[in-house]
């Protein structure tokens, strides 16, 4: 906890983020900070070749009103990544990332279908820590049709790097779970047409 603390104000100081003169830090949720990384997400599964990195990834709004659930973030070698949010049905992911030294960036386009079709363009900026950790500031800008932006979300990103064996996908005996789990899940996750309601 208090590597995760001091790991925020470094990343306050090397990139100079601040609202209002100060960083906002949100509670830490512990308990779910430490959930499981997402198994078996809802969502289209791109196969990308090259495969290296998983990260569990949580988020904390700087915006009242406002979350994403944990979720997963798959860095391949070849520069893109994905990230998974339970119960989530994302179309059309797409990422790419790079890590320079200690600065990692990013960028991760996304759809949501709802009565009309609308689009997510997330901009990533952290601190590559260790080669660990990844914590920063995700920037979530909504887009209606005719490509029209009506909302702009700040949140804080903290990535922690999952057991270095990890594959991509695990076998698929290992990813059942019972009636019973699957509806704690649900309970457990925030939709995200939730937060991105104005």
């Amino acid at each position: 906890m208090i590597f995760v603390i001091n790991a925020l104000l470094f990343f306050r100081v090397v990139l100079g983020i601040t609202l209002a003169g100060s960083l906002i830090i949100v509670p830490f949720n512990l308990h779910a900070f430490h959930k499981q990384p997402v198994s078996n997400p809802q969502q289209e599964n791109k196969l990308v070749t090259g495969f290296q990195k998983i990260y569990k990834i949580t988020f904390f709004s700087l915006k009242r009103g406002h979350s994403i659930a944990p979720g997963s973030m798959f860095l391949y070698d070849n520069g893109t990544f994905e990230i998974k949010i339970e119960g989530e049905n994302l179309l059309k992911p797409q990422g790419k990332y790079s890590i320079d030294g200690y600065q990692f960036n990013g960028e991760w386009n996304f759809a949501i279908k709802r009565t009309r079709p609308y689009q997510y363009v997330s901009q990533f900026k952290g601190v590559n820590v260790f080669n660990n950790y990844i914590i920063g500031l995700l920037t979530l800008k909504e887009y209606i049709e005719n490509q029209r932006l009506t909302q702009q979300i700040p949140f804080i990103f903290i990535a922690v790097l999952e057991d270095k064996n990890a594959t991509p996908q695990e076998p698929e005996d290992k990813r059942q779970t019972t009636g019973r789990n699957r509806q704690a899940q649900k309970n457990q996750t925030f939709s995200l047409h939730m937060f991105l309601q104005v």
